[in-house]
């Protein structure tokens, strides 16, 4: 018997780590690189089903597993990252998988537990099924807005980005924001698990959101274009594009800045000739020039010189010098974006407001941040660090733009103060040499896509060692240049306003009304669709089960009568690791009439009888108490 159990155990162990692997699988192919969004929506319900039928600690375990396993995977360009920036050994996997625990093994243990909390009869929440499903669904999406406003968030592979292939979903976040889509896609998954789980209220419900879900991705792209703004009145903009090809070991030499202006001015010269009409600004990338200089220096004459005779505005990343210098010793600049104008010089500039927490920011998390940078990178800490700026505010010279230096396209927040209502374009400067391949373009790009959407601009992206394009309003590519090569494209842009409010409930009500006709039909017994939702509990009738309660203890003949039996019912009930003495049955009542109690020994058949019955059920030595319909427990 014992021998058994035990084999059940593992087998049930083999079963649980399958679907938590295959759950995994499927969100990691769902984001970039990979880019299969459609599998989203039931991504996670291989993990929830295992959490669902999970203690609470364990519960909490294997969500904070997941969400480290998921990152590591989906993320696996960091180690490449890490050890560019002189991390090697053991410190580098400590650090990935401290990044990867922090960005994503928080959210799903904390997730996880709650699921467990929703399903667990000690707090009495199972019974509301908005509840069950509402509470998880938000706290996800409030800890990804959480971590996509906060300095010491890491925003990416949000699960909302996975939608960033599929235009009809992408477009509601000019409503409710990748956060929001986050929320929708988890109280998907969450309904399809709970559906799986039986119970006819769970498959109305998945059904709902499903139909939600498709109405959405139907509606999402017609509703959008349908109320997009007439630009007739707005002059267009022209934006030539230049991506240099600047090897990475050169950036930080002071004897290389002059040769990397002189191949960028060479590369733009001949950008200017072969384009039809003079463009209205030039865009270089992020931290092109890595020393501190001024219009009179030499460097600065140079610049100053070239764009006079193209007579036309330069926008490109520099570094500026930063007034102080950290306790430790290592030194601070500001990385900026700066406005240079024929016969004028610099007229405007930002800083970069946010960069890479230990990699990249002098930014403390209660010192944490920077002693974890001290221990993980020893020597390499004295290498200089970015100061990030206070404000982030439009970039202003002929006309504006909405600049965002790298890291900082990941923030809504920062991008949305970043735009005025003058604005004409999101241009991202980046530096993509300090980490190989395209995978970490293609995520960022994924979230680009999305400020684009809900700022309703294009975003102009423009890279060293990485992926430079342009996206359109509605998050279409309209240009790209090849990587790791010089090249060049020029994108025209206009002044756009915000989306209108009237724009924003278009885009939600359709997948609401759908959800809610689902469930209304649904309510009133939609013979037709089979999905006859249970009575309230004082409805149920009570005669089989009562029926059990006076006989099932003493009449063993109409119960298991072997111990296969037993063990078959018992899988079947979902008990799987130890044996109970006993399984008592309460149901609930309207208070008018007395709860009515079953005591079951070896007679398990009478669990059978009421299929829809909700009911408490305790299990006596595992102390496991839940709650939930018969057919929960016997499918």
């Amino acid at each position: 018997m014992d021998g058994q159990c035990s084999g059940d155990e593992a087998s049930g162990e083999v079963k649980s780590a399958f679907f938590v692997l295959a759950s995994i699988g499927l969100l990691v192919l769902s984001q970039s690189p990979y880019s299969f969004g459609h599998l989203a929506g039931i991504a996670l319900v291989p993990w929830l089903l295992v959490t669902m039928r999970a203690a609470a600690i364990r519960a909490l375990l294997i969500g904070g597993g997941f969400g480290i396993a998921h990152a590591i995977l989906g993320s696996f360009w960091i180690f490449d990252a890490l050890g560019g920036q002189g991390l090697h050994g053991g410190r580098k996997i400590f650090v990935a998988i401290a990044m990867a625990c922090w960005a994503k093994g928080v959210i799903f243990a904390a997730t996880g537990w709650v699921v467990w909390v929703v399903r667990s009869s000690r707090y009495g929440l199972e019974g509301n099924l908005a509840l069950a499903l509402l509470a998880p669904a938000m706290m996800f999406g409030l800890v990804e807005f959480w971590m996509s406003h906060s300095p010491w968030g890491l925003p990416l592979m949000l699960l909302g980005h996975s939608q960033s292939t599929v235009p009809g979903i992408r477009q509601l976040a000019v409503a409710i924001g990748v956060p929001g889509i986050s929320a929708f896609l988890f109280a998907l998954n969450l309904s399809i698990a709970m559906a799986l789980r039986g119970g006819a209220r769970h498959r109305i419900r998945a059904l709902a959101l499903v139909l939600s879900w498709m109405v959405a991705l139907a509606s999402g792209q017609p509703v959008a274009e349908m109320f997009a703004a007439d630009d007739s009145n707005t002059s267009e903009r022209s934006l030539l594009v230049v991506q240099p090809h600047i090897d990475p070991r050169d950036r930080w030499e002071m004897s290389s800045q002059f040769v990397i202006l002189e191949e960028t001015i060479e590369e733009t010269s001949r950008a200017i000739e072969d384009v039809e009409i003079r463009p209205n600004v030039i865009l270089w990338p992020e931290s092109l020039l890595t020393f501190p200089f001024s219009p009179e220096d030499p460097l600065g004459r140079r610049l100053q010189d070239q764009v006079d005779s193209w007579n036309v505005p330069v926008v490109l990343g520099l570094v500026r010098a930063a007034k102080r210098v950290q306790p430790n010793g290592r030194r601070l600049y500001r990385n900026s974006v700066v406005w240079w104008s024929p016969l004028v010089g610099p007229v405007d500039w930002e800083d970069k407001v946010r960069a890479i927490p230990i990699v990249e920011s002098s930014r403390g998390f209660f010192g944490i941040g920077n002693a974890l940078s001290d221990w993980a990178f020893r020597g390499a800490t004295h290498a200089p660090r970015v100061a990030e700026g206070i404000k982030a505010e439009p970039l202003r010279g002929e006309f504006t733009l909405s600049p965002a230096l790298c890291f900082e396209i990941l923030f809504p927040g920062i991008v949305s103060d970043r735009r005025d209502e003058d604005s004409v374009a999101i241009v991202n400067l980046a530096d993509d040499n300090w980490v190989k391949g395209e995978a970490v373009d293609k995520q960022i790009i994924a979230s680009a896509t999305f400020r684009a959407i809900e700022q309703r601009l294009t975003m102009v992206r423009v890279s060293n060692g990485g992926v430079s394009v342009a996206i359109d309003r509605y998050g279409r590519r309209i240009a790209e240049l090849p990587v790791g090569e010089f090249g060049h494209m020029v994108v025209g842009v206009r002044a756009m306003p915000r989306a209108a409010m009237a724009e924003k409930v278009a885009l939600v009500v359709p997948p609401m009304a759908a959800a809610m006709l689902v469930l209304i039909v649904g309510a009133r017994g939609a013979k037709g669709l089979g999905l006859q939702p249970a009575a309230p509990y004082w409805h149920q009738p009570l005669s089989s089960l009562q029926r059990g309660s006076r006989n099932g203890s003493r009449n063993r003949g109409s119960g298991a009568e072997s111990i296969g039996e037993w063990i078959r019912l018992m899988r079947e009930l979902g008990l799987h690791r130890v044996m109970p003495r006993k399984f008592r049955v309460k149901t609930h009542s309207d208070h008018k009439h007395p709860i009515a109690k079953n005591v079951l020994d070896r007679n398990l058949k009478a669990l059978r009888a009421e299929p829809e019955m909700d009911c408490r059920y305790h299990v006596h030595l595992l102390g496991e108490r839940g709650l939930g319909s018969i057919a929960d427990f016997t499918g």
